[in-house]
């Protein structure tokens, strides 16, 4: 992934999702999220999303990006909302990306803000992260290509980066 010195600590202003009690984000499990520094998520971002400085969050990206979900997944906004009891966001996140709980995924909110997590905590606490960005932010787990986006109005869809997407 990425070196150590691209983390920093959790903040209480720009995290502040990790902190609200309504989202019941525990002090260990606090400790599980690395958010990558602003230098850190640009890197990534330029490596893995783009490298073209305009383009800076999902929603700017063009039309013919590599970000193009093929497989449409339950809405979010019910279970976020609490409307919804069953986990169908973590069933289709686990049935999607057959990755073992501990396996480091990547929550990419734009070129200045992302996280790296354990794939459980992420599904456990899904709604903390889509909570600072919900418009286009998405998963990413490098290693295999998959990654989810978490869209405006509760969508979710999954794809698979192909080896040759630039």
């Amino acid at each position: 992934m990425l070196p150590s010195t691209s983390f920093r600590p959790l903040d209480p202003e720009t995290d502040w999702a990790f902190f609200d009690p309504g989202f019941h984000v525990p002090q260990e499990i606090q400790a599980e999220v690395q958010a990558l520094t602003e230098a850190g998520s640009a890197e990534l971002w330029t490596e893995h999303v783009s490298a073209n400085p305009n383009e800076r969050h999902p929603m700017l990206l063009p039309g013919s990006h590599w970000l193009k979900p093929k497989l449409q997944g339950p809405n979010w906004m019910p279970e976020f909302n609490g409307k919804q009891s069953e986990a169908a966001v973590g069933t289709f996140l686990q049935e999607v990306f057959e990755l073992g709980m501990q396996e480091l995924i990547l929550f990419i909110a734009m070129r200045e803000r992302s996280y790296s997590v354990p794939f459980g905590v992420f599904l456990r606490h899904w709604p903390s992260f889509v909570a600072g960005d919900d418009e286009g932010s998405f998963l990413f787990h490098p290693r295999s290509g998959a990654f989810a986006c978490f869209g405006p109005n509760g969508s979710l869809s999954f794809g698979r980066r192909s080896a040759n997407a630039a």
